[in-house]
């Protein structure tokens, strides 16, 4: 499991040909067990916009709070992670998103 975030795909936008490289190769590799030939590997990179999937851009990380978690401790925790979302779980089952904006607006309210 993961998540992608506007950040994420913008990371991946603007790196430079040899990250790109680097994350279609590495892709293939997990995928097939085997190294890709060069000459595919540059064929991907024209179009790595079109070729790069979720699963190489994703953080393998999700961060998540549990439900009967305090809105202060969602933003400490969002702060200190420099992220714009949680996700909200209850017994490990992903229940809910809480975003930046939901804090701000509770704290307003």
């Amino acid at each position: 499991m993961g998540v992608v975030s506007v950040s994420d795909v913008f990371k991946f936008n603007n790196a430079n040909e040899s990250n790109k490289s680097d994350a279609l190769r590495n892709h293939y590799r997990e995928m097939s067990g085997q190294e890709i030939n060069e000459e595919v590997l540059r064929s991907w990179l024209k179009d790595a916009d079109k070729n790069c999937t979720v699963h190489q851009i994703m953080n393998k990380e999700v961060i998540s709070v549990d439900q009967g978690e305090t809105v202060e401790r969602v933003a400490k925790k969002l702060l200190d992670r420099h992220i714009h979302r949680v996700f909200v779980t209850d017994a490990n089952k992903v229940v809910g998103v809480i975003t930046t904006m939901d804090v701000l607006g509770a704290l307003v309210n």
